[in-house]
């Protein structure tokens, strides 16, 4: 699956990671056709949360 990935200031990229695994009953897989970026985000994108963000792990967006 592609995730936008956190690699520092003004370095956000699509990458592939692993699928989701469903761990419970009441989880659900969803595809996701579009998105989109909020003020949030550019927060984020220039560098932020820098101090606290895993370079090349975390994964940012929450629009969906």
């Amino acid at each position: 699956m592609k995730a936008a990935v956190y690699f520092g200031p003004q370095d956000i990229r699509c990458t592939t990671i692993p699928d989701s695994m469903l761990r419970a009953d009441h989880e659900v897989l969803v595809k996701v056709t579009a998105t989109s970026i909020c003020g949030s985000d550019l927060h984020l994108y220039r560098g932020a949360l820098d101090g606290i963000m895993e370079k090349g792990k975390s994964q940012t967006g929450h629009e969906l």
